[in-house]
């Protein structure tokens, strides 16, 4: 799909496979970058691309056939950039003159935004950043409506999936973790997030203790990080 996405910015703007692209995110091992990487590893293969960010920026633990290409990508840079890609919230669009992780005097020939929103609302300071994008990419169709409704111009809305990485998600090598041990007939659910308010972990405990007494077979098991 992100293939797709770009040959149809191509195609819009009559460039070619060799148009140089930049793709700019947000540093940090957050799930914007986790999905960065998970983007800009298979791309590679198929145009000049450049990231930015330095080895801080990028999450640790990758396959190494990742991690060098990571390596590779970062180092590499280009005089002139044909398509900026800002992988961020929409109030941290670029202006340009740009002076940030990266420099550049002029705008490039077109500007992509990737961004997305956990709820049915946009914060209130991002729909006029949309003036300094051409496009904005979002995971689902759902968020095409809720950018829409908060003011970002339909036209400039384009659905590109979530990227997973098909190597380290394979369930024909995966072990099952042997720390959910479900009972005969029970029925299982997982959630797997980060803890903090905005995940509606709250939401999530007050509808199954709602739902589910506690002689009925079923379990809920959470996976989660920095609690």
């Amino acid at each position: 799909c992100l293939s797709r996405g770009l040959g149809d910015v191509y195609k819009r703007q009559n460039y070619n496979i060799t148009s140089r692209v930049l793709w700019d995110g947000v540093c940090g091992c957050t799930g914007w970058n986790l999905e960065i990487i998970n983007f800009v590893s298979e791309l590679e293969r198929h145009l000049p691309l450049q990231i930015v960010g330095g080895p801080e920026c990028f999450c640790k633990g990758q396959p190494q056939g990742v991690a060098d290409s990571i390596e590779r990508l970062r180092t590499r840079h280009f005089d002139d950039i044909d398509i900026w890609i800002s992988h961020k919230p929409c109030k941290d669009y670029p202006h340009f003159p740009y002076d940030g992780s990266v420099k550049y005097e002029r705008r490039p020939k077109y500007v992509i935004g990737r961004s997305m929103v956990e709820s049915s609302l946009l914060p209130s300071n991002w729909a006029i950043s949309q003036s300094l994008v051409d496009e904005i990419w979002v995971p689902s169709r759902f968020l095409i409506d809720v950018f829409n409704s908060s003011g970002i111009d339909r036209q400039k809305l384009h659905v590109i999936p979530l990227a997973i990485n098909v190597h380290m998600f394979d369930p024909y090598i995966t072990t099952p973790s042997e720390l959910i041990k479900k009972k005969q007939d029970q029925f299982v659910f997982l959630s797997v997030f980060k803890w903090e308010q905005r995940k509606g972990w709250d939401v999530l405990l007050s509808a199954y203790f709602e739902e589910f007494k506690k002689n009925e077979n079923v379990v809920l098991y959470l996976s989660l990080i920095h609690i």
